[in-house]
């Protein structure tokens, strides 16, 4: 849970939504769960990546590679909300190298799939996704 933190930390730093658990009245991003409401939010899912790179050295370690996948949602009909917030999203971690976050060292965060619509809920309102390859 800790690789979803740093990045809600990247994505609230970024103004991509504000941090907080379904009970939260004022919360867009959430961690691992869409809550039915607000309408318009963020979700983010850790999902299997490939298998830890090994590295060389008297005190050889394992590189993770973990995915995530960013869901986004909007109001009632609304496309153009989710699939901007989704490109926002994109523009705070994609590409983010050798950066610290909260003592962890993300070696690299790269765009798997551009924000696609992957569904339309039972109350009319899109899902746009993007995923990550994360390497730490």
């Amino acid at each position: 849970m800790a690789l979803l933190n740093d990045i809600a930390a990247k994505l609230v730093s970024a103004s991509v939504g504000t941090l907080g658990s379904s009970a939260s009245t004022s919360a867009t991003l959430f961690i691992g769960r869409m809550p039915n409401s607000p309408d318009a939010c963020v979700v983010l899912y850790e999902y299997s990546g490939f298998e830890p790179a090994q590295t060389f050295g008297t005190n050889a370690a394992a590189i993770r590679k973990p995915r995530v996948q960013i869901v986004c949602r909007g109001s009632r009909g609304d496309y153009a909300t989710p699939r901007s917030k989704a490109e926002s999203a994109l523009s705070a971690i994609a590409g983010l190298s050798n950066q610290t976050v909260n003592g962890t060292n993300y070696l690299n965060i790269s765009l798997v799939s551009s924000p696609v619509p992957i569904d339309i809920d039972n109350q009319d309102r899109f899902l746009i996704a993007t995923n990550y390859e994360v390497w730490f």
